[in-house]
């Protein structure tokens, strides 16, 4: 016969052993849950205020973007200020003089040019890059250089170009770089450097891909065909004659190019 006392003792005992043990596990579970939640919150803190990474991209080796400036806003539906318009003007004069090597109506455009870019400073318009290529171009008129005239003239239409895309334009902007890439030829066949005239004719194709289509749906199919075989002379050109004969008459044919959205 078991021991009444006994048995209620070794009962005690159990009943106190689970119910530490139960304790202990709810305590353990009670820590990892609470431990789980403060990690999900540190994380969703962190991400909340991780600032993002600046992306940075690399400048195509053939030609100079502009840099990023307070002044490049997201694109807008005015019409661009008529300062920065006579600016693209007046470089691809004092381009088209520095070739002809007439530095007085060069150094003329040139001023005309520098007072356009006051302009554009007085309305805070005036991309440091643009500023630099001006100077730099003023330069290269004094010391009556014509290579460096004509590329740095040359870079301020781009300049201005890109800085004019964010603008309502009549005439795409891809149009008008098309002129700064035919007068890049240009250069490039008079200095006889065939790498970078390679890279131009890839860039030719990739900026008429973008803006062959606008052309067609004007209905001017005629003038997109003529242009697409200019093109395609670029493409196989072999020599540097074969480039320097193709610069003028895709000059000219952009010009035909304007005319469609005129």
């Amino acid at each position: 016969m078991r021991n009444t006392n006994i048995d209620n003792k070794s009962n005690d005992k159990s009943n106190f052993k689970k119910l530490t043990l139960g304790i202990a596990a709810a305590i353990v579970v009670g820590t990892i849950a609470f431990g789980a939640a403060c990690g999900v919150s540190k994380s969703e803190s962190n991400s909340a205020t991780a600032p993002n990474k600046a992306v940075v991209t690399e400048k195509p080796a053939a030609i100079a973007p502009p840099k990023t400036t307070s002044v490049e806003t997201a694109k807008t539906n005015a019409t661009p200020p008529q300062a920065l318009v006579d600016a693209g003007e007046f470089a691809e004069n004092v381009y088209d003089f520095a070739k002809l090597k007439d530095w007085t109506k060069a150094g003329a455009k040139l001023s005309s040019l520098e007072k356009s870019l006051g302009e554009l400073k007085a309305a805070n318009l005036a991309a440091p890059p643009l500023v630099e290529t001006t100077n730099s171009l003023a330069t290269a008129v004094k010391a009556k250089n014509e290579i460096d005239a004509m590329r740095e003239a040359n870079q301020a239409t781009f300049l201005v170009a890109e800085q004019s895309a964010k603008f309502n334009l009549k005439v795409p902007v891809e149009i008008v770089k098309l002129d700064y890439y035919g007068r890049e030829i240009e250069i490039l066949a008079m200095t006889k450097d065939d790498a970078k005239l390679k890279m131009t004719a890839q860039a030719i194709r990739q900026t008429w891909n973008a803006v062959k289509p606008k052309i067609e749906a004007k209905g001017a199919t005629k003038v997109a065909a003529k242009f697409e075989s200019l093109v395609a002379q670029t493409e196989k050109a072999a020599s540097i004659a074969d480039y320097a004969k193709v610069a003028t008459p895709i000059l000219d044919e952009v010009d035909n190019l304007e005319k469609v959205f005129e």
